[in-house]
């Protein structure tokens, strides 16, 4: 008796039958019903010359459970030629209980099944309801086993709906004996997340000894809540919602996700066939829009360079010899993008897009191709190679747009803690009007002083500086620190039109020295936009910062030769009060002569003051002291002018009496003291008409016409 019946749950059988004789041939029917047959017994019952294949692989698979409420019906015809039984016709249904199958081992069975068993002469289909794949949360809510009987060998093939958790179904995808990965590894090591709804497929011969080359399978899915560890720069691939297929010729996923708050869609393709060594084994699509900032929390911060929000297109191809390609474009029309050094910068909303290139050689990155960037007053063209550790140590422009700038670079980044960027620079021009023309702002906080420096050289046919300002043949190098002070530099060119310039800045103990040397001082004071007064003159400056943080103040003596002074509003109102005709006609014509000019300064970006400043010639002399504010372009001097400047200085050089003449360094005898205050393009001019006729010595001792001194200041021309 079979196991299950010796044990004590004998089966259910019913059977009925007939037999005609219908001319020469006899037809038979029988219908058997077999009910409470344990699925271990069920070879005991099913004769081994009907469907044999199949039935060898339900004895040796499904190994657990019950067949309950079997109804077959059985027909066949006996041909009197040869004695032989002809099968005309089969067909019937069953139910399985808490079956368990093994459907592809060792893989791990389905246990629990429920499935209505269908039969016909070409098929037996076994419809599964429900399962749970053992040791797993993976449950099958439907499935189809169909076994076809019309084929030598037997043939069958499994679909299955299943759902459960994704680390429980990622697992099973990776089992060796589905030899999904044979080719390649699994794309990632684990997820995490839920199974929604997948469909896995599998067919075979039913053969005594399957080889993999002929199992047909795949895997079809949607999973919700994917979790995916360390998937890129280190980042968790969180809150994904992805749809994939996989067989064993490759997988293909597709979906949305976020990676460190931005959100992404991604499109992968891998291809498992064998190809030839250049054959395209995987590529990625990748498309997500994001805040600059967020972009800075992955791979480097472009801040410097770009803030706001930016439209991504990455598209990655992996090739089977390791060689790798990441295609990067991006939409930065409303992103700002800046270059503080030279105080350029694109504000949102005006179209621009970028572009590159990286090169990878299994996985690691060797060089950066293509970098572009192409917009408003913007275009740029550049590479990266000499990779280290992913990270490039040789950045080349070899197109640099800007704004009025245009130049090719090459930068090399600091090497080891302490070193500093370097950065060569050259080009047709070089436009630092912006920079000059910015307005003032707080100085920069020190920082911890971690941050890089900058170590430039540079050479430029122009250096543009203001309109109709310009340097030409420019030279020279500088070293900033990490904060933006420059901490020495040399710097030699000509001012356009005009005459040389030579500015040096040295480190001396906690100070910088700055000197500069020009023979032509009026071009380069006009060059800079300092003042458009002067013409001419050997231009000598010796000055200090007293320290190297950022914000330290220019003091020092500037000396003038042998210069011109034309066209000043506020000096020819000054002249006019004083009723000095004829220099002011020369002012306002072909200018006035100056033999010499010593001016001791303080400059800071907001203004220009003056500490006792003093210029003569032959018909003046003029001394100065107050403040010319930069911002606002106003000023507020005040000093002393001597007319016929020869003849009252040889007064004051008579011995004992000249000091009764002249009293204070750069007086005279005849000398009146004004002020000038306002704008620069109109300002007011005061004068003292009394001091004009007092001798200097009681000038300086009462003061009169002094402000403060009479209660008031000084009257106005009149």
């Amino acid at each position: 008796p079979p196991r299950a019946a010796a044990a004590g749950v004998p089966p259910l059988i019913r059977v009925s039958a007939e037999a005609r004789r219908e001319g020469d041939a006899w037809r038979a029917e029988a219908r058997i019903g077999l009910d409470e047959v344990a699925f271990a017994d069920l070879p005991h019952y099913w004769p081994e010359g009907v469907a044999r294949n199949a039935r060898h692989w339900v004895a040796e698979n499904v190994t657990a459970g019950r067949v309950r409420n079997g109804a077959w019906r059985v027909a066949a015809e006996l041909d009197p030629a040869t004695g032989a039984l002809r099968l005309t016709g089969f067909d019937g249904t069953a139910e399985a209980e808490d079956a368990t199958i093994h459907w592809l081992r060792p893989v791990p069975p389905a246990e629990g099944a429920r499935a209505r068993a269908g039969f016909a002469l070409d098929s037996i289909t076994l419809d599964v309801t429900r399962g749970q794949q053992s040791g797993t949360g993976i449950a099958i809510r439907e499935g189809r086993v169909r076994f076809g009987l019309d084929t030598d060998p037997e043939t069958v093939d499994m679909t299955f709906l299943v759902d459960g958790p994704l680390p429980d179904v990622w697992t099973l995808l990776r089992h060796p004996r589905l030899h999904l990965f044979d080719r390649r590894p699994p794309p990632i090591a684990s997820l995490t997340g839920t199974l929604r709804e997948a469909r896995l497929q599998i067919g075979f011969p039913l053969l005594a000894d399957i080889p993999f080359e002929i199992v047909r399978i795949n895997a079809a899915g949607r999973g919700t809540d994917v979790r995916i560890p360390r998937l890129l720069f280190g980042r968790d691939l969180e809150r994904g919602a992805i749809e994939f297929t996989v067989d064993p010729d490759g997988i293909r996923t597709n979906g949305t996700a976020m990676l460190a708050g931005i959100p992404l869609r991604i499109q992968q393709e891998a291809d498992f066939r064998p190809g030839p060594a250049n054959q395209v084994v995987s590529r990625e699509t990748v498309t997500a829009r994001a805040e600059v900032r967020q972009i800075a929390g992955l791979v480097f911060d472009p801040r410097p360079f770009a803030d706001g929000p930016v439209g991504l297109e990455i598209r990655n191809e992996t090739r089977r010899n390791g060689q790798g390609r990441v295609a990067l474009r991006a939409d930065l029309t409303q992103a700002r993008l800046a270059v503080d050094a030279l105080a350029w910068a694109k504000p949102p909303g005006i179209a621009a897009n970028g572009e590159a290139t990286f090169l990878l050689q299994n996985g690691a990155l060797t060089a950066i191709d293509g970098i572009r960037v192409d917009g408003n007053e913007i275009a740029v063209r550049a590479r990266a190679s000499q990779m280290r550790n992913s990270e490039p140590q040789r950045i080349e422009i070899q197109q640099g747009h800007l704004g009025r700038n245009r130049f090719t670079a090459a930068l090399t980044p600091p090497q080891g803690r302490g070193g500093n960027w370097s950065i060569g620079l050259e080009g047709a021009v070089l436009d630092l009007a912006p920079v000059l023309t910015a307005p003032a702002s707080a100085p920069a906080a020190s920082g911890d002083g971690t941050a890089p420096g900058v170590a430039i050289d540079l050479r430029f046919e122009r250096m543009l500086l203001g309109e109709d300002r310009s340097l030409a043949g420019v030279a020279g190098s500088a070293r900033v620190d990490g904060v933006g002070v420059v901490q020495a530099a040399e710097l030699r060119g000509r001012v356009a039109g005009g005459g040389s310039l030579d500015l040096r800045i040295a480190p001396e103990g906690p100070r910088r020295r700055v000197r500069i040397e020009s023979d032509d001082g009026g071009a380069l004071l006009r060059a800079f936009g300092v003042l458009r007064t002067v013409q001419g003159g050997r231009l000598r400056v010796d000055a200090f910062y007293p320290h190297s943080r950022p914000g330290a103040p220019l003091s020092g003596t500037a000396e003038l030769e042998e210069f011109v002074l034309r066209d000043a509003p506020a000096f020819g109102k000054l002249l006019q009060a004083l009723s000095v005709y004829g220099v002011f006609e020369a002012l306002s014509g072909q200018g006035l002569n100056f033999a010499s000019l010593t001016a001791p300064f303080t400059l800071t970006r907001e203004a220009l003051v003056l500490d006792e400043a003093r210029a003569f010639s032959a018909s003046l002399g003029v001394t100065a002291k107050g403040r010319i504010d930069r911002l606002r372009e106003s000023i507020d001097m005040e000093g002393t002018i001597v007319p016929a400047y020869v003849f009252n200085s040889l007064l004051g050089r008579l011995p004992i009496l000249g000091r009764l003449f002249s009293p204070e360094r750069g007086g005279g005898l005849f000398a009146a003291t004004y002020r000038i205050r306002g704008p620069l393009s109109d300002p007011a001019v005061s004068v003292n008409p009394l001091a004009a006729l007092t001798p200097g010595f009681l000038r300086g001792i009462f003061g009169l016409g002094q402000e403060g001194a009479a209660g008031g200041p000084p009257e106005p021309a009149r």
